[in-house]
């Protein structure tokens, strides 16, 4: 096909909305000439909206294709990571004391005479409280929290909402707001809150966990 056809009939395909890489399929024409020749040409109204809805199907096909790569992944990875598989039923307390540590070690008050974990994450203060009881032999009656939240949070639903989580009882459970901070709404924040147990023996216990597991990997 000469020249002048082809640019006769890529032309018309453009305009209707062909791709530049279809136009090159179709013409056998690298797609650098294609590009170089056609992409100046004025696609009509109908040409615009299948370019459109070609644009469309290949990010949806694209996000079809990266979701099934990251779920043959993560497979592949639960299928050789057997840590916490069953959960904590086969981890005796010394291991349950370790990863206790370990989370204090992150979110815990490391001074003064009380065990004080704080955080906004209620899978974490779920976590906490599960390995902390388990752990230890505790009077459920000691335990203590304090919700920081901001002016926005209704007190009366976020006390209710913490209580569950905690299983702590509700008249055990106090507020501190935060000063107006100019912060903006954050939808669905619960605010943060911090679980105290007054126990100085736990609390030297813990810490030596976590001294000893900072001097085994020196």
């Amino acid at each position: 096909m000469k020249q002048a056809e082809l640019l006769k009939k890529g032309i018309a395909l453009r305009q209707k909305g062909y791709s530049l890489r279809e136009i090159s399929e179709l013409l056998h024409v690298a797609k650098s000439t294609t590009s170089l020749w056609f992409r100046q040409v004025q696609i009509s109204r109908s040409g615009k909206t299948r370019l459109k809805n070609i644009a469309d199907q290949a990010r949806q096909k694209a996000s079809q294709t990266c979701k099934r790569k990251r779920l043959q992944r993560w497979q592949k990875v639960a299928d050789r990571t057997m840590v916490f598989e069953k959960g904590l039923v086969n981890y005796n307390i010394d291991q349950c004391k370790l990863i206790l540590a370990m989370l204090y070690w992150g979110e815990g008050y490391k001074n003064g005479r009380s065990v004080t974990f704080m955080n906004s994450d209620p899978n974490m203060i779920k976590i906490y409280l599960f390995l902390f009881r388990k752990c230890f032999k505790i009077n459920k009656d000691k335990l203590r929290a304090v919700i920081h939240l901001h002016e926005y949070h209704d007190q009366i639903k976020m006390i209710d909402y913490w209580s569950k989580i905690t299983h702590i009882g509700k008249d055990k459970i106090k507020i501190y707001k935060k000063e107006h901070t100019g912060i903006r709404k954050k939808e669905n924040y619960p605010g943060c809150i911090s679980i105290r147990y007054n126990n100085a023996v736990i609390f030297d216990e813990v810490m030596l966990i976590i001294n000893r597991f900072q001097k085994a990997i020196k």
